[in-house]
């Protein structure tokens, strides 16, 4: 066996003339699970896309177990042992979750091409029950959450019995429970001598799982260490080239006059009526585990779904159970999604309509109804300034930025109109940690001009550290809140899971948010 499984050589990629990787060189052993972090847009997805197929190297070689790799497509770089599992899925929706998982090696009858189900949904079921996938292999893959879509990828890729595997952010829309399995299954696969790179933005991943990480920045490999020696300020400073100072900012004061109240909310059929009400200059967190109905529950309070029943009023408005995106909007609220690429963006149209798009009757940018095309390129180019969207050039389509400044535009359509609740729904998933602590410096400045915040998060630290209360939801009721010293990790988990903690009793399933 080579002590080197992949040999990354002086790898340079451009895309017209943006030097993506420059000169690059990177060597994965077997059993090592390497780290690559780095800032979104410091060439990462560049790299694993090269090494998987995708794209060409300029310049540069690539080894595997010391011969020369040359992928020309991505079936090379299969055919070659490399199994990729990639942030954007590779799923075909109208197949059954079976067919996705043995796509590409789908087994047939003995001197046949009729396809062998019931081989296809045993050796499916096999490869499930290894990642922790609990569906019906036999179900359509496109009716999935992104949870176990995101499972059925990682299912797909270990079948491939790989010399090298590839995950990138593959915990993003994962429960704590289907990440440490996850994690299991990939200390597994390095321990049967496979080389893996593992991409992540969450720094305890690092900790927990890799055994080696680089940093990358600006296409160059600017730190790298065995996990065991590297320290966290250290490796923040190497992918950002400054000193980041505490991640969360201080929370301001918050008001006491409620902008919204929601009474009777039925996150479930049957479910116990909830009340939760929002100050001026307040976050609100909600925090529970998937299924919860925390999920459902940020897209009412947002107006993208009906509430099954109960009211929602604003100040100075009567309560409403008719609450729609109609009206949602015309009280000022802005709901912006989990899901930025599906729901959020338009990805060919360019960043200054991406902006806009839910503003354009606003007089900036429309008169008479008419669009001000001038107007709107100008005014969402100071826009995109203030979010820092990198390169701000607004003429761009949103497709060409990388993940955090495609959630950088998301957010600048806040600043399109004078909003008075904002629903933030994980407003963070992968997005690297300079640009996180930007996401957050916003949603504070936003508290601070006297908005109400809504944050719902899966990620528990954030929604801790960033709300002045935080309701726990579980089985589609709020069966905490939690405030001051409250809000700890520990409080938070143990009414996730019904179980009693020595400094939080168990609260009433039924339980008013004021």
């Amino acid at each position: 066996m080579s002590a080197v499984r992949l040999d990354v050589r002086s790898i340079s990629k451009s895309f017209g003339s943006n030097h993506v990787l420059k000169g690059l060189s990177l060597s994965v052993a077997p059993g090592e699970i390497h780290a690559i972090l780095g800032e979104n847009g410091a060439g990462k997805s560049t790299l694993i896309k090269t090494v998987a197929g995708v794209h060409m190297p300029e310049s540069g070689e690539l080894l595997i177990d010391g011969e020369p790799f040359k992928p020309r497509k991505p079936l090379d770089a299969i055919n070659c042992g490399i199994a990729t599992v990639f942030q954007e899925f590779t799923l075909v929706p109208e197949l059954s979750v079976a067919e996705n998982i043995l796509l590409g090696e789908l087994p047939t009858r003995i001197g046949s091409p009729v396809l062998d189900r019931a081989h296809l949904y045993k050796r499916a079921r096999e490869l499930a029950d290894i990642v922790g996938l609990e569906a019906d292999v036999r179900t359509r893959v496109g009716t999935l959450p992104r949870s176990l879509q995101q499972l059925v990828e990682v299912a797909k890729a270990v079948g491939r019995q790989a010399r090298l595997f590839i995950f990138d952010e593959p915990t993003a829309s994962l429960t704590k429970s289907e990440t440490d399995k996850l994690f299991d299954v990939i200390r597994k696969l390095a321990a049967e001598g496979a080389g893996v790179i593992y991409i992540t933005h969450r720094m305890h991943e690092i900790d927990d799982l890799t055994t080696r990480v680089s940093v990358l920045r600006d296409g160059e490999i600017t730190f790298q260490s065995d996990t065991q020696d590297a320290d966290h300020d250290e490796l923040l400073r190497a992918m950002t080239g400054r000193d980041l100072g505490t991640i969360y900012p201080e929370l301001p004061a918050a008001g006491e006059e409620p902008v919204v109240r929601v009474r009777d909310l039925q996150l479930r059929e049957g479910g116990d009526g909830l009340a939760l009400e929002v100050a001026e200059g307040e976050i609100l967190g909600i925090a529970g585990l998937l299924n919860s109905g925390k999920d459902y529950l940020a897209r009412v309070i947002g107006g993208v779904e009906a509430p099954r029943a109960g009211t929602v009023q604003f100040t100075n408005s009567a309560p409403r159970r008719r609450y729609t995106a109609g009206v949602a909007r015309r009280e000022g609220v802005i709901y912006y999604p989990s899901d930025r690429k599906r729901e959020g963006l338009v990805l060919g149209a360019p960043i200054y309509r991406n902006i806009t798009m839910g503003a354009l009757q606003h007089s900036d940018f429309s008169l008479s109804g008419v669009l001000r095309r001038r107007a709107e390129r100008r005014i969402t180019s100071g826009y995109a300034h203030a979010m820092t969207v990198s390169p701000p050039d607004v003429m761009r389509t949103a497709g060409q930025l990388s993940g955090g400044n495609q959630q950088k535009v998301v957010l600048a359509r806040g600043l399109t109109e004078d909003y008075r609740l904002h629903v933030f729904h994980d407003p963070t998933v992968g997005v690297d940690v300079g640009a996180r602590t930007e996401v957050y410096r916003h949603i504070v400045g936003l508290a601070e001009k006297g908005c109400a915040i809504v944050l719902v998060s899966s990620d528990l630290s954030e929604v801790l550290a960033m709300s002045h209360r935080v309701a726990v939801v579980r089985d589609g009721n709020v069966v905490a809140v939690l405030t001051g010293e409250q809000r700890t990790s520990r409080a938070a988990l143990g009414h996730f899971f019904g179980a009693d903690t020595e400094t939080d009793p168990p609260a009433p399933t039924r339980r008013s948010l004021r």
